[in-house]
């Protein structure tokens, strides 16, 4: 844990692109930030900057009392959240790819 912690520590997006802002503003996917309005790791503030600087983006603000992992325990919340981004896509009739990390047989009424 201690490893992945520094290693995700280290990580700069602004690396070899200038600036935070200019590395944001390269992303050319349509994006859903999602933010927990206790997240102590990822503070609301940096996913109002993310929304900010990533074109295309919508933020989302979970309520939680468990913090970084809400989106774990609050799952139906979560998956309403995520729900609605992908048919307010679907419905502009662009492809729409799922991170293959999901297991689809807990998320298999995303689609209902």
């Amino acid at each position: 844990y201690w490893t992945f912690s520094k290693a995700m520590d280290s990580h700069n997006v602004a690396r070899g692109r200038g600036s935070v802002k200019a590395a944001l503003e390269e992303i050319k996917a349509k994006t859903l930030v999602v933010g927990i309005e206790s997240d102590l790791l990822y503070p609301l503030s940096e996913q109002k900057f993310l929304t900010e600087n990533i074109p295309q983006a919508k933020l989302e603000v979970m309520t939680s009392l468990y913090g970084h992992d809400g989106f774990l325990v609050e799952f139906d919340q979560f998956k309403k959240v995520v729900r609605k981004f992908l048919h307010s896509e679907s419905k502009e009739k662009e492809t729409i790819v799922i991170d293959s990390l999901f297991d689809f047989k807990s998320l298999e009424d995303f689609n209902r």
